[in-house]
């Protein structure tokens, strides 16, 4: 099993900054993977920053953590694609973003992704005037809503294009990781994840991780880090 790696906020906050004046970020070469499970929710993400230099080669920095949670544990946002949006980070956006969900007290999916399609418009006009590399980012973000349960959309936004939002079900998967996924394993439904405790669920997605990892390897693919993060949050 790939070996999990942990990296301070402060020192990813000080990595972007050092870095994003001169370049773009992308986390979009990424693969998330969660589980909304019966007693709560489990998130695997890799840690693999893509930064596109003007006249540099492409360059892979794998210490980029991809999920925040707030201390309460009831907002969990995480972020693919562009990731340093409008000269700030995608998680300084977040917390932000958190803040004012919590502030407003919004119960449903629908209410939060709109709120972030709001707060978030001028920020990401700002962004695809001047990146000339990236044009697509998102956010998933998933709620626990008054009656404890979990919920998940997501928001994406691509260059010239219309906001997209859209509720998620039990099994997420981001990235263009995504494609070194067995195709079986879109045979597993709600139904499937909704049976699981999160401690089952890590043992599946772990399986699913490293196959992904080998199926990457074979390929000589580059879209994401064997290293990873992760979120055990149990109600």
């Amino acid at each position: 099993m790939p070996a999990q790696r942990r990296m301070t906020t402060w020192g990813v906050f000080a990595i972007a900054f050092l870095t994003m004046i001169s370049a773009e970020h992308s986390a979009r070469a990424t693969l998330i993977v969660t589980a909304i499970c019966a007693d709560g929710v489990y998130v695997r993400s890799d840690r693999r920053n893509t930064i596109k230099h003007p006249s540099k080669p492409v360059e892979y920095r794998d210490v980029l953590n991809k999920i925040f949670v707030t201390k309460d544990k009831k907002i969990i946002i995480y972020n693919h694609g562009i990731n340093v949006i409008n000269r700030t980070s995608w998680r300084m956006h977040a917390a932000t973003l958190a803040a004012k969900l919590q502030k407003s007290a919004t119960a449903d999916i629908e209410s939060a992704l709109k709120l972030f399609e709001t707060t978030l418009a001028r920020d990401m006009a700002a962004e695809f005037a001047r990146n000339k590399f990236d044009s697509f980012c998102a956010f998933v973000v998933i709620i626990k809503i008054p009656d404890g349960r979990y919920r998940a959309g997501e928001i994406s936004w691509r260059k010239n294009r219309r906001v997209k939002k859209m509720k998620l079900g039990r099994f997420i998967r981001s990235g263009s990781g995504n494609r070194y996924f067995h195709p079986q394993v879109r045979q597993k439904d709600n139904k499937h994840w909704a049976s699981l405790t999160v401690k089952q669920a890590r043992s599946e997605i772990a399986e699913l991780f490293d196959s992904a990892v080998k199926r990457q390897g074979e390929a000589r693919g580059t879209e994401f880090s064997s290293t990873y993060d992760e979120l055990i949050l149990v109600k």
